[in-house]
Formats: C-alpha cells, sequence, structure tokens
C-alpha cells in the first residue's frame, strides 16, 4: 500500500469511527439517530435504503483500491482509468483530508441534533452554530468534497459515477430533510436559509 492508499483508508476510518460513535452515544441517551429508510413510505423508503447500500459498497470499493486488492465487484469497464496524474493524486488527498476534518467537525457542531436522515418523530433543537454558520448541510458537503477527492485519487469511472450518484442523493435527502426542517422550525428556519447557503 503506498501513502495514497494511507490516506484513502485514513480518510474513510475518519469520517466512519466518529459516525458510529456519535450515533452509539445518542442512542445511549435513548435517541434513535439513524433514521434512513425508517418510517417512510414509496419512493422515499427506496431511496434512502438504497443510499445506504450506495454508500456501503463505496466504502467496499475504497478499501480494495486503497489496498490493492484485486476483488473487482463490477465489469472491468467499471475499473477503466480515465486518468493517473500524480498532481490530481495530490489534489484528491488535499480534499480527502480537509473533507474528513469538516466532516468531524460537522458531527461536534451538531450536538445531540444530529440525525441521518429525517426524523419527525424525536428531533434536536435547530442547529446555527459552528459549522452550520458556513452551510445549511455541512456534513453532506464534507462527503461531496470526500468523494470527489476519492475520484481525483483513483481516476476511474466507479468513482465518478459514484461521486455523481452520491451527490444526486444528498441533494435529494438535503430537499427532504429541508421541507421537515420548514415544517418543524417555520420562520427560525427560513430566516436561517436566508443568511446560510444549502452547501458552501
Amino acid at each position: 500500500m503506498d501513502v495514497f492508499g494511507i490516506i484513502q483508508l485514513a480518510g474513510l476510518a475518519a469520517f466512519i469511527f466518529p459516525f458510529i460513535s456519535k450515533t452509539a452515544l445518542l442512542k445511549a441517551k435513548g435517541v434513535k439517530a439513524f433514521r434512513l429508510g425508517r418510517d417512510k413510505n414509496g419512493i422515499r423508503k427506496y431511496v434512502e435504503v438504497l443510499f445506504v447500500f450506495v454508500f456501503i459498497l463505496w466504502s467496499v470499493e475504497i478499501v480494495f483500491h486503497s489496498t490493492g486488492m484485486a476483488a473487482n465487484i463490477f465489469p472491468w469497464f467499471v475499473y477503466i482509468r480515465l486518468f493517473d496524474t500524480l498532481w490530481l493524486k495530490i489534489c484528491g488527498c488535499v480534499l480527502i483530508a480537509s473533507g474528513a476534518v469538516s466532516a468531524v467537525l460537522s458531527l461536534i457542531s451538531s450536538g445531540d441534533s444530529w440525525r441521518v436522515g429525517v426524523d419527525d418523530v424525536n428531533t434536536g433543537a435547530m442547529v446555527t452554530s459552528g459549522m452550520f454558520s458556513w452551510s445549511r448541510n455541512p456534513l453532506y458537503t464534507a462527503l461531496n468534497i470526500m468523494s470527489a477527492g476519492y475520484f481525483l485519487v483513483n481516476g476511474d469511472v466507479f468513482f465518478l459515477c459514484s461521486m455523481i450518484v452520491i451527490a444526486a442523493m444528498f441533494h435529494y435527502q438535503i430537499i427532504q430533510e429541508e421541507k421537515s426542517l420548514e415544517a418543524k422550525y417555520k420562520e427560525a428556519y427560513l430566516e436561517y436559509k436566508k443568511k446560510v447557503r444549502r452547501y458552501i
């Protein structure tokens, strides 16, 4: 494994471990933070379940690419390299590192109000400080940045497609969450929307 592989694995671990820890801490407080696919019907449920599947698949491919394992899940053409340039790999590593740091800071900023998916039952207080003063969706933004970084490091069709799919699914999820937040916090959230952008 080379330095690019180490940075890719470190970036993934730097997001996943705090994510799991935050979920476990909230669960210990009686809060079910992971809401994707729960209490939903129709297309929303299927999209959210698909989102979880895509994210797991993306993470597995990162491990395979980082370690050089020859475990191709998809047909050969998905792994065609579009480019293999040192300076793009370096830029990708910068994006992975900055995205991972931003993701962790977003998890910290969200406090006990953090949820994965829409929670209409047990919502926390509206968070507008920390990373949420820069972006209304700092965690999704951070993961989009990381996804772009993984594409630049690996340069193949899989990571190009996953970057596009992940961005589209995040955007869909953000729209659903914004509808819920507007219904819950009303004018306070509308004012927040005027001051802070959806992404950056």
